[in-house]
């Protein structure tokens, strides 16, 4: 929100500490704002989030689903980055409807198999982590967080 813009409270449907969900007058200067809006404040990822939707009944688009919707939207952002620059979709072949129908195409289904092959590597078993995480450790010591000491490396025997 820019500094000068004003927010007068209509209603408030919740409130505690630093969370809120409520209806304002949005945009003039005077009491009554240009618009009526809905405001809401709260905490996701320890940073404090505050967003403005013109879905104004709470009942209809709940604090926790704009929390979560807005957390997608980057998860869509972060897409169109990984389409765009390691996919090469930042430049079409042809300005004919069918090849960039195809080049598009092509680019998706490449992004949906590397996010499965992804997800694929990222589901090792915690006993298979602990096993993988001592193994690489030269004998005697202990993983990061297990000991309250800093590592240090020594010469290990073969």
């Amino acid at each position: 929100m820019k500094g000068r813009t004003t927010v007068v409270v209509l209603h408030t449907d919740y409130e505690a500490e630093d969370t809120f969900d409520r209806l304002v007058w949005l945009g003039a200067s005077s009491t009554k704002g240009k618009y009526a809006v809905r405001q809401v404040q709260f905490w996701q990822g320890g940073q404090l989030r505050q967003y403005f939707t013109n879905v104004c009944d709470p009942t209809i688009l709940p604090l926790p689903e704009i929390a979560r919707l807005y957390s997608r939207r980057w998860d869509i952002e972060l897409a169109f980055l990984i389409l765009k620059r390691e996919l090469g979709l930042h430049l079409i072949w042809s300005s004919k409807q069918v090849v960039v129908l195809a080049q598009v195409w092509a680019c998706l289904i490449i992004a949906q198999v590397l996010q499965a092959i992804r997800m694929e590597v990222a589901r090792p078993t915690a006993e298979g982590l602990r096993a993988l995480s001592a193994a690489s450790l030269p004998s005697g010591e202990q993983p990061l967080g297990q000991t309250g000491q800093s590592q240090h490396r020594g010469s290990s025997s073969a």
